[in-house]
């Protein structure tokens, strides 16, 4: 039973890969367009409260554990190695957001490549209205979120 249930898995998470590998072009498109969008996130350190705690080696479980019960948080800070810099955790969102947004528009049956981009591109957008990338050690676990709430 457990064997036909991963074996299943295997072979959804292989189409997924092969469907975001045929759609390469408009990921790139997409990324591009998140990196416009976002260049002073990737570009620059910005200084406050929420950059030195992501700079120093969080201990596990942390507050984000037992103070806010956001567990899988710190299992995502503790697969990056207890801390994160700032630009590459906003590339890894970022690169993620893009899949999530050409998942999300195959999953509507959405096919047409002009509408692909410009709805991926509000998809990718949105976490600007929701402040998604102003706390630097949340980047990628708000995206992940999103990930999972898609699978």
């Amino acid at each position: 039973m457990m064997r036909s249930a991963l074996a299943r898995l295997r072979v959804e998470i292989l189409a997924l890969v092969d469907q975001l590998w045929r759609d390469r072009w408009l990921f790139l498109a997409l990324f591009l367009i998140q990196v416009v969008a976002y260049s002073y996130l990737y570009t620059t350190i910005a200084f406050g409260n929420h950059l030195f705690p992501n700079t120093w080696l969080n201990s596990f479980p942390s507050f984000r554990t037992w103070g806010e019960g956001r567990w899988f948080e710190d299992v995502i800070i503790l697969l990056q190695g207890g801390s994160g810099v700032q630009s590459v955790q906003m590339i890894l969102a970022t690169f993620l957001q893009a899949c999530n947004a050409l998942i999300f528009l195959r999953l509507l049956g959405i096919e047409k490549t002009a509408h692909l981009i410009l709805l991926g591109g509000i998809f990718c957008l949105y976490p600007a209205f929701l402040d998604y990338y102003s706390f630097a050690s949340d980047h990628v676990a708000f995206v992940i979120g999103d990930a999972l709430a898609l699978l």
